[in-house]
Formats: structure tokens, C-alpha cells, sequence
């Protein structure tokens, strides 16, 4: 049991010494007080309400109350995690549409390219006739400085196979644009054609 020792008189006062308590009975434990501070308790005591007391039917409209407080806080807290949870399925969906878009664009770029490929390139030709134009050339550098006539005369032959090359050349790419259009003409196995 434990021992209370009450000291008599005011506080700091020499009148105030200290005496052990009567025994106090089993299980409980007794307190001494002074005068003073009886008068006082009494005093404020008068000034106090009575001691509350409450019935069952209290405690239990408290207890409901208290469950029901709680049971609102739960619902709040479960709708602030399902708005985060909102929030971050909005952020999913915003890189689910960044993707989608990116593999768009990815297929569309995919396309022009395949269309790009497909765009017509005409195949590479070297120039055709390059040996009788050369002919024709050289024909001219020498007979320059001679009269116009000689030049003419001397220059015939190159310049008529030069033509008749020429000719041949358009006549094989309009056959080739527009088939059967033209009357055939008979090429020899070095490609220039034969008279």
C-alpha cells in the first residue's frame, strides 16, 4: 500500500513537518489534510458542479457516436486513396496515349516510306550516241577554219550516223512509254540500228 505524507501548514512555513499516515485499509490508502486545505476544498467544492454521471443509454450514444465518427473518417480517407488512385490511372492513361500515338507515328513514317520506294526513279541510262557525237565533234574541231562548204561535206557521214542514232534512241523510249506505236526497227547487238 502506498504511504502518503501530508505536511501540515502552509507551504514554506516553519509550522509544516511531516507525519506518516494512519494505516490505510486493505487496498486503499487515506489521505491527511490540513485545515487550511479543507476549507479551501470546501470552498471551491461549493463553487464546482456536482460530479458527472452518466447512464448506459449515455455511454451508448457516446460509443455509437464514436463509431460513427470513425465510420465517416474511413469513408474519407477511402475516397481520398480511390481520387489518388484516379489521379494516377489519369497519368496511365496519358502514357497509354503517349505510346499509341508514338506507334502511330512510327506506322506512318513506315508507310511514307514505302511509298517513297515505290515513287517512280528512271532507271540510269549513260548517254546514248556518245561515240558518234564525239565523231561529229572531232570532225568539226578539225575542219575548223575551212570554208563552210568543205566542213559540210567533209562532216556528212558523222553527222548522218549521229542522226539516225538520235532517232533510234526516241524511237525505242516513245516504244517503251507507249507500246506498238511505233513501226519496228531492227537493232544490231551492239544496240545502234541497223539499216
Amino acid at each position: 500500500c502506498p504511504a502518503i505524507l501530508v505536511r501540515r501548514g502552509s507551504m514554506g512555513s516553519s509550522a509544516s513537518r511531516e507525519e506518516a499516515p494512519p494505516e490505510a485499509a486493505a487496498g486503499g490508502f487515506s489521505v491527511r489534510m490540513t485545515p487550511e486545505l479543507l476549507q479551501r476544498a470546501s470552498e471551491s467544492s461549493a463553487n464546482t458542479e456536482a460530479p458527472v454521471t452518466t447512464t448506459r443509454g449515455e455511454i451508448e450514444e457516446q460509443l455509437q457516436l464514436a463509431f460513427q465518427q470513425g465510420a465517416e473518417y474511413a469513408v474519407g480517407v477511402m475516397r481520398q486513396q480511390a481520387a489518388e488512385e484516379g489521379s494516377k490511372g489519369a497519368g496511365a492513361q496519358i502514357a497509354d496515349a503517349r505510346d499509341e500515338s508514338a506507334r502511330r507515328e512510327a506506322e506512318i513514317n513506315a508507310k511514307v516510306e514505302a511509298l517513297h520506294e515505290r515513287e517512280y526513279r528512271p532507271p540510269f541510262n549513260p548517254r546514248a550516241c556518245t561515240e558518234q557525237r564525239a565523231a561529229v565533234l572531232e570532225c568539226y574541231q578539225r575542219m575548223s577554219g575551212q570554208p563552210a562548204g568543205e566542213t559540210v561535206f567533209a562532216c556528212e557521214a558523222a553527222v548522218n550516223k549521229f542522226v539516225e542514232c538520235a532517232d533510234f534512241v526516241r524511237t525505242a523510249n516513245i516504244e517503251k512509254v507507249v507500246p506498238n506505236s511505233l513501226p519496228s526497227v531492227s537493232v544490231d547487238k551492239q544496240g545502234e540500228p541497223s539499216p
